[in-house]
């Protein structure tokens, strides 16, 4: 179940360009998974269905290119070194 919503949480920005903290329409199904109430089939298949959709989101993705590092790290070492 964590695997599934990790892939899903690398997925979603990549279409929208927005990070998903909430499962949203997943939320039915990852429990289901945890409980055992997916056949091991019915988890890889949606697996492999969740590994080919990165490639196809980035096609049409909001999201640069490249990080914009110079901004990341102006916005998060002043965090890690204030928290010394």
């Amino acid at each position: 179940m964590h695997m599934l919503r990790l892939m899903i949480s690398g997925i979603l920005p990549q279409g929208s360009g927005a990070v998903y903290i909430d499962a949203g329409p997943y939320r039915e199904r990852l429990p289901a998974v945890r409980r055992g109430e997916l056949l091991r089939d019915e988890v890889r298949t949606w697996c492999d269905e969740l590994s080919a959709r990165p490639g196809r989101a980035l096609a049409t993705s909001p999201l640069p290119e490249h990080p914009d590092t110079t901004c990341a790290a102006s916005t998060c070492c002043p965090c890690a070194t204030s928290w010394g």
